[in-house]
């Protein structure tokens, strides 16, 4: 499946923001962390491109994170403190990129929702009334005095109440 061309775009961007990223890391050592500059181009490949475009570009910032680290000769007590600062840095990024994917997620579905309730009530943008019975109209303020919002309970159909209560009675 080819991606489309604002996909496209967006992850180019992305890829310019880790090399601007990468350098600045490279040219202020290990003594500046500049970590924080790596989590915009995963935050921007998983808002404008889905989340296995921002899981790839973590792993990518890691490589080059890991590499600036190395090309400046950073030195560590121990061998493996390396690769657990890689390890660290990637699952903080990877879960920077799950995090965005399930807050756009979230925004996709409450905007639906939205769009379903408003062709339930046909609201005017400009003067805020309802549209009612034989074309009528009337405030929303006056709406909601005469029918006050209170908190919905969940309650199952019979239908659903009776499959889950029939195995209640076999008991």
């Amino acid at each position: 499946m080819k991606p489309a061309p604002r996909q496209f775009t967006a992850l180019l961007i992305a890829l310019a923001m880790l090399v601007l990223a990468t350098w600045l890391d490279y040219e202020t050592g290990f003594e500046i962390s500049v970590f924080f500059l790596y989590i915009l181009p995963v935050v921007w490949a998983t808002w404008f491109s889905g989340l296995a475009a921002g899981l790839w570009l973590g792993i990518i910032s890691t490589l080059v994170h890991r590499w600036a680290d190395w090309a400046v000769n950073t030195h560590y007590s121990r061998p493996w403190i390396f690769w657990e600062r890689g390890l660290s840095s990637f699952v903080i990024l990877a879960f920077i990129a799950f995090s965005f994917h399930i807050f756009k997620r979230g925004r996709k579905s409450d905007r639906e929702r939205i769009e379903q309730l408003e062709t339930l009530l046909r609201i005017c943008p400009a003067c805020d009334r309802i549209e009612q019975i034989a074309g009528l109209r009337k405030s929303l303020a006056d709406c909601l005095r005469e029918h006050p919002v209170r908190p919905t309970e969940q309650r199952l159909c019979p239908e659903c109440a009776a499959v889950r209560h029939q195995g209640r009675d076999s008991l």
